[in-house]
């Protein structure tokens, strides 16, 4: 295999002066970097390639830009501070080394305390630690960026304080484009994906897609009204909020290609495929969670493949991206049916503080909540909560707010306007029922 900074000449390692000044550059590079995707986005930025070589098919490869795996493979490589490796063991060899022993321990010391278990187990970091956390993502292996590149699925824990002052610590899950990992998120046409808004998109997409494919199918067992029957059931089983594993059976069943495009998310489905999820007896469902009003997905039947097609925006939200339609603006989101206890306590301590300061009129909200231990900024911030519309406060505590809400949109200073409220805090989405 061609060794970058080495040419093979009669069974020997010779250097190649100008790919060992790149292989120098790559170590020296990394050093002084925030870690593998900074060095490879100065690598690339400074022009510098991978190894141009010629195969034993005599097809000329030319060198292509740095990646994060190329990079870490050339940093780890024993042969470039003059040592082979043979089975398991390190040896002196017969070749110049390019990397003094003091660059190199500096090189490995910083990828130990940046990626400590890069070393031992192959794959993405990522996927690694999502695979010990054992958390699920069902549109794994099935869902790309438009320019091909694989959403790799990922997660971050992030702090979060409660109403009360205390601090927990949530896991968020996100599907990242492996251009992102590889290359930095400057070079990649999609960013992070919220992966519960990403799955919930895909779910509404097929959900309301099954019923109108149903006629395409055709099984030895089931007339056409059984077929559509079922495409009807599993379609209410989606729609109403089927548990991550579920959906992950369906996916696994269908095996479709979805492609995720700025504006758009495109699904491929096969006829044959969908034949089998006939074959499937939905399961009794209840519908714990309701639709937010959205446009219909397009479907195109032609050989044989299914392509729905939704327009959709994503549109970001304090860091994170949400699903919407395009041409309406609705959320392409369920909205959860389970009462938040996040928002819930949020507006109790903050009608709370304000009946606390009615009763004490002569005193100041710093002075009735200094004696329960409670910062008065906070107080002054939570206590907003307290004037926000009766039919809010009802949403909040049935459960039926939007599913984007978060105690900081609660505290915000809002006008006592409560149809601007309502509307500020995208309750003017959510339908009539949900309100009363």
């Amino acid at each position: 295999m061609a060794t970058l900074g080495y040419d093979a000449v009669e069974g020997k390692l010779q250097v190649n002066a100008s790919e060992a000044e790149v292989v120098k550059a790559c170590f020296r590079t990394y050093l002084a970097s925030g870690g593998l995707i900074d060095a490879v986005q100065e690598l690339n930025r400074r022009g510098l390639k991978t190894k141009s070589f010629v195969s034993a098919k005599g097809r000329v490869q030319e060198g292509k830009s740095w990646v994060a795996k190329q990079l870490h493979r050339v940093l780890t490589q024993p042969i470039y501070r003059g040592r082979i490796q043979h089975k398991g063991q390190s040896f002196a060899g017969e070749h110049d080394a390019l990397i003094g022993e003091t660059l190199w321990e500096d090189v490995q010391q910083k990828l130990r305390s940046q990626q400590p278990e890069f070393r031992k187990t192959s794959g993405h970091l990522n996927e690694i630690a999502i695979e010990k956390t054992r958390l699920l993502h069902p549109l794994k292996g099935f869902v790309s960026c438009l320019d091909g590149h694989a959403l790799t699925p990922t997660y971050t824990n992030k702090s979060e304080k409660l109403a009360d002052g205390t601090k927990v610590r949530r896991r968020y899950r996100y599907y990242v484009s492996q251009q992102a990992i590889r290359q930095g998120y400057e070079n990649s046409t999609l960013k992070t994906l919220n992966a519960e808004r990403l799955e919930t998109a895909v779910q509404l997409m097929i959900a309301q897609s099954l019923p109108e494919i149903a006629s395409e199918i055709e099984h030895s067992d089931l007339t056409s009204d059984q077929i559509l029957k079922r495409f009807e059931g599993h379609a209410a089983t989606l729609a109403s909020g089927a548990d991550l594993a579920s959906f992950a059976r369906v996916i696994q069943l269908l095996e479709p290609k979805i492609v995720v495009e700025t504006g758009r998310i495109r699904i491929h489905l096969s006829i044959d495929r969908l034949g089998r999820l006939a074959d499937w007896v939905p399961e009794a469902h209840q519908s714990s969670r309701s639709l937010t009003s959205q446009e219909p997905p397009q479907i195109q039947i032609e050989g044989g493949v299914a392509v729905i097609t939704a327009d959709v925006s994503l549109a970001r939200r304090r860091g994170e991206i949400r699903l919407v339609d395009a041409q309406t603006g609705a959320s392409l989101e369920i909205q959860q049916s389970s009462p938040n206890p996040v928002l819930i306590q949020a507006v109790v301590q903050a009608e709370y503080w304000r009946s606390e300061l009615q009763k004490q009129p002569t005193k100041c909200l710093g002075e009735v909540v200094e004696p329960h231990g409670v910062s008065a900024n906070y107080a002054r911030r939570l206590i907003n909560a307290a004037y926000l519309a009766p039919e809010i406060k009802r949403a909040i505590f049935q459960g039926t707010q939007p599913v984007e809400l978060q105690v900081q949109d609660l505290i915000k200073p809002r006008s006592m306007d409560w149809e601007v409220q309502k509307r500020e805090l995208g309750f003017h989405r959510l339908a009539t029922s949900a309100l009363h």
